[in-house]
């Protein structure tokens, strides 16, 4: 999984960019950071306002500060609107732009973020945090909605903005989808 880029999508690049500032000098955790996001498979959790993620015995939680009402009605209204076809999960690059023209963002800084991680490191956001937000940004460049979702104060998923009739794969029996007989 060696050859695996971060940030592919405008989502996911608005994310990475909370941990490679182009205007800061490069922080030296983050290639031990990206090692450690390759390798993290089922131990992450994107939800509302909460990245959680676990390396063997160190816990991460990244605290991310929730979108207003007044922004989430502009991102509600810039979805739905979407001419582009999206498909459960995605959404179109463009919109990122859109919604910074807006005044929305889709990330926030680094600074703005409550972190708090198990290990032992006495540092403010030491390796383990920078890696939950690197994996969360893979996550994010594979379902573009999760960017939504993770600043979003509702539970309602942006999905059902997109496409009231899609289900979850995971929600399908596999057994008797197709009535075959036993």
């Amino acid at each position: 999984m060696a050859g695996v880029e971060f940030g592919m999508t405008l989502w996911g690049r608005a994310w990475l960019r909370v941990v490679e500032p182009i205007s800061a000098a490069p922080n030296p955790k983050l290639p031990n950071a990206r090692r450690l996001a390759r390798s993290l498979d089922d131990d992450l959790r994107i939800e509302p306002g909460r990245i959680t993620a676990a390396f063997d015995a160190d816990r991460v939680e990244v605290e991310v500060p929730l979108w207003t009402d007044a922004e989430r009605a502009v991102i509600d209204r810039m979805v739905s609107s979407s001419e582009a076809p999206a498909s459960a999960g995605d959404l179109p690059d463009e919109l990122v732009g859109e919604l910074k023209s807006a005044g929305v963002e889709v990330a926030c800084a680094l600074e703005r973020l409550q972190t708090t991680c198990s290990c032992r490191s006495r540092a403010e956001n030491c390796v383990h945090v920078l890696a939950a937000i690197y994996a969360a940004v893979l996550l994010i460049d594979q379902q573009p909605t999760r960017a939504v979702d993770l600043r979003s104060p509702r539970r309602q998923r942006v999905e059902a903005l997109i496409d009231p009739d899609w289900i979850a794969l995971g929600d399908v029996d596999a057994d008797h989808f197709y009535a075959l007989p036993r």
